[in-house]
């Protein structure tokens, strides 16, 4: 078995290549939010990534460093967009990034897809 624990979070992202997919948990501003690993992505300067998360909260710093090409995001969290992330929509907007929303269950029900090998992470 592949030895998954790490000295440091640079270590842990160390792998992550440009236009990597990365899935980022968490809720709102609160708990579960592996802030130390998007640090270090932040530091590392991995260009073109797909994030994939629960809303714009999880993203935005990486976004905002312009190191994210695309968000795939629940639907509930674009609908009720938070004027604090506007960088996210205004990066949108420009065409910088592209971001997908969809329903919760879409979202949950790809990601099990993805993880259990029956489909790509389109």
């Amino acid at each position: 078995m592949v030895n998954k624990i790490f000295a440091t979070p640079a270590e842990a992202v160390a792998i992550v290549p440009d236009g990597a997919s990365v899935m980022i948990g968490g809720f709102m501003r609160g708990g579960g939010i592996p802030y130390n690993l998007i640090d270090a992505l932040i530091e590392r300067e991995v260009r073109g990534l797909t994030l994939i998360a629960n809303n714009y909260m999880q993203t935005g710093d990486l976004v905002r460093e312009r190191q994210a090409a695309k968000v795939i995001m629940g639907w509930e969290a674009r609908v009720r967009y938070d004027p604090r992330f506007s960088f996210v929509e205004d990066a949108h907007r420009r065409g910088e990034i592209e971001v997908e929303a969809v329903p919760f269950g879409t979202l949950t029900q790809r990601i099990q897809a993805w993880a259990a090998g029956i489909a790509g992470f389109y």
